[in-house]
C-alpha cells in the first residue's frame, strides 16, 4: 500500500543506511561495514545476502548509534541527492564518511580490498521519535526502499588539521558505480556476422550472406521491372 497523503504526519525525517560488503580474500567470509545519518538504532530486514560466518541465513542488518564491529563504523556525513526516474539511472553516487576507526582506515580503506566492494543503500522515512512513518491506513509501517545497489569504483581520503587545538578530522569520499552501469559495459552472446558465428559453429554457413544482405538496398513495394 502506497502513501496517498502525508496529512496524518506532523514531521518527516529521512534516513539513509549504507552497507558495504568487503571480502578480505577469495572464499573468506564477508565483513559488513554500516553507516547511517540517523541518531537512533534501526534494523532492516533483507533477503538474498547469503549466509553468515556460522552458516546461518542473513535476514537483517542493524545500524546502531555507537561504533561496534560488524554494526556501525563511523558516520555518514553526506550522500548524493536521489532523483526519481522511470528508467534505470547509471549515474555514479558519491558519499562522505567520517569518524572511522584507525583500523578501518589502515586495514580496509587504504587497501585494495575496499575497492570493488559491493554497496547497498536503503532510505526510510521516520517520524520525530525515530519510528517508520505509517501508511495511510495508520497501521502498516512504510517499508524502507532500496535506493542504490552497486560497487565502490574509487575513493579518496582528506585530512584537515587544526594547529591550535592539535585536532585532525579525516573524511573519506567514496565514489560508487551502479550495478546497471556495470551491465551496460558487458557484451553477452554473439554478433550476427559470419566471423562471430563460426567462432561458435565452425561448419555453419547460416551467416555467410549477412554482409551481402546488409549492404543491399531493398525497394519494397516498387514494381518489378520487366525484361524485353
Amino acid at each position: 500500500m502506497a502513501i496517498k497523503s502525508l496529512d496524518h504526519v506532523s514531521s518527516v525525517r529521512v534516513g539513509n543506511f549504507v552497507l558495504i560488503e568487503v571480502t578480505p580474500y577469495f572464499g573468506s567470509s564477508k565483513t559488513y561495514y554500516k553507516y547511517s545519518d540517523v541518531d537512533f538504532t534501526h534494523t532492516i530486514n533483507v533477503t538474498d545476502f547469503g549466509n553468515d560466518q556460522y552458516g546461518a541465513p542473513i535476514t537483517s542488518f542493524t545500524w546502531t548509534k555507537t561504533p561496534q564491529i560488524q554494526s556501525a563504523r563511523g558516520r555518514l556525513v553526506n550522500i548524493t541527492p536521489a532523483q526519481s526516474e522511470i528508467r534505470g539511472n547509471t549515474s555514479p553516487l558519491t558519499m562522505t564518511l567520517t569518524g572511522l576507526p584507525d583500523t578501518d582506515l589502515q586495514d580496509d580503506l587504504l587497501d585494495t580490498r575496499f575497492k570493488w566492494a559491493n554497496v547497498t543503500i536503503w532510505r526510510g522515512l521516520f517520524d520525530e521519535t525515530g519510528s517508520l512513518i505509517l501508511e495511510s491506513d495508520l497501521v502498516t509501517p512504510l517499508a524502507e526502499t532500496m535506493r542504490f545497489k552497486g560497487y565502490v569504483s574509487n575513493y579518496s581520503v582528506v585530512e584537515s588539521y587544526d594547529h591550535q587545538t592539535l585536532d585532525s578530522d579525516v573524511y573519506v569520499t567514496v565514489e560508487c558505480s551502479s550495478a546497471l552501469n556495470l551491465l551496460t559495459q558487458k557484451t553477452a552472446g554473439r554478433m550476427t556476422n559470419s566471423e562471430s558465428n563460426k567462432s561458435f559453429f565452425p561448419t555453419d554457413k547460416g551467416m555467410d550472406r549477412v554482409t551481402t544482405i546488409a549492404n543491399t538496398d531493398f525497394v519494397f513495394g516498387f514494381p518489378k521491372e520487366k525484361t524485353t
